[in-house]
């Protein structure tokens, strides 16, 4: 064993250690490689034998990897993680965990929609359209309306529907339906003995059925072609519906 003595006090001047500080500012030192002297290296994660960094970019981080028993780095970003899926992600949406995987909602939407009015079949009226918007915060949609109905299309006694809107209607809350109000209706007159026109909402569809009030005990009336007056006004109102 050749014991060595710091003669001239430098550590550089050892036969096992580096012989210049030079550009080796803000490293560390350690063992090298071959366990017969010692070296400098920069103090980064990467010098770890249990860390294996490939290409790293801003925002990585570090997940355990049990195959090779190893730290590697990855990018978080969409659909990166097994139980994630981002779908076209906007600004405002949030993550919801249903059938097992996180997935990306949006929490608020808005914007127009084309209402139809038509009989229960399938003949539409012809309507002008002067304004239809809805508003979404979750599960609950508003909608507004404005139509001028132009042309019956030759429908007389059938019961007409309001078709169109924006989301699915949940089903049933409860045992009842759920129904819109219909704010202003001149182009409808009510059957003698009923009063008021309203929407009843049928589930899982995106339809609601028009209905007029009966003033005595008794049931409400389905409004047809015939209660329609052409060119005397419009029909406007709102629903807030709890959708699928």
């Amino acid at each position: 064993m050749t014991t060595q003595y710091l003669t001239d006090s430098t550590f550089t001047s050892l036969e096992d250690t580096p012989s210049t500080y030079t550009s080796q500012n803000n490293k560390i030192l350690t063992v090298n490689n071959t366990a017969d002297g010692v070296e400098f290296k920069l103090n980064s994660i990467d010098n770890l034998t249990n860390v294996e960094i490939t290409d790293a970019t801003y925002n990585d981080i570090l997940i355990y990897d049990y195959s090779i028993s190893k730290w590697e780095n990855t990018q978080i970003g969409q659909n990166t993680l097994a139980d994630t899926t981002i779908t076209s992600p906007t600004e405002g949406d949030i993550m919801q965990y249903t059938g097992g995987v996180w997935k990306n909602i949006s929490l608020i939407s808005s914007g127009s929609w084309t209402p139809i009015i038509r009989e229960l079949v399938g003949t539409d009226f012809t309507i002008t359209i002067t304004n239809a918007w809805y508003y979404k915060i979750d599960k609950i949609c508003t909608c507004s309306f404005y139509v001028t109905v132009t042309n019956l299309n030759g429908l007389t006694t059938e019961i007409i529907r309001l078709k169109g809107l924006p989301f699915t209607i949940q089903s049933n809350i409860g045992s009842s339906p759920q129904f819109g109000f219909i704010g202003e209706s001149a182009a409808i007159t009510e059957p003698s003995g009923y009063s008021g026109i309203y929407l009843q909402l049928n589930t899982n569809t995106t339809y609601g059925t028009f209905y007029t009030y009966k003033t005595t005990p008794g049931w409400d009336e389905g409004i047809t072609a015939n209660d329609v007056n052409l060119g005397a006004g419009r029909i406007q109102g709102s629903i807030i519906y709890i959708t699928t």
